[in-house]
């Protein structure tokens, strides 16, 4: 089974060239580990679920870069496919 808590902070990921979304948590090398598999045509949006609204906000590339700066391997992962710089 398996399942998602809003305990912790949830994302949504969409990758070029892949016709599904991906969503993950905020645990570390997550989005890391979504990109070095299905991220080699680069991303298209990364969204953050507003748990009060029920709905997902877009990140800027900034946001994305301010939200996962404690984890090495997704920035890495991220500058890698030239997400960000």
């Amino acid at each position: 089974m398996s399942y998602l808590s809003t305990h912790q902070t949830i994302y949504l990921i969409d990758f070029h060239g892949v016709s599904q979304y991906f969503l993950f948590n905020s645990e570390p090398e997550q989005l890391g580990k979504l990109i070095e598999l299905h991220g080699k045509h680069g991303i298209m949006k990364i969204k953050q679920y507003q748990p009060h609204k029920g709905t997902f906000k877009n990140l800027s590339k900034k946001e994305v870069e301010n939200w996962f700066n404690w984890d090495t391997y997704s920035i890495e992962q991220l500058k890698k496919i030239n997400y960000i710089k």
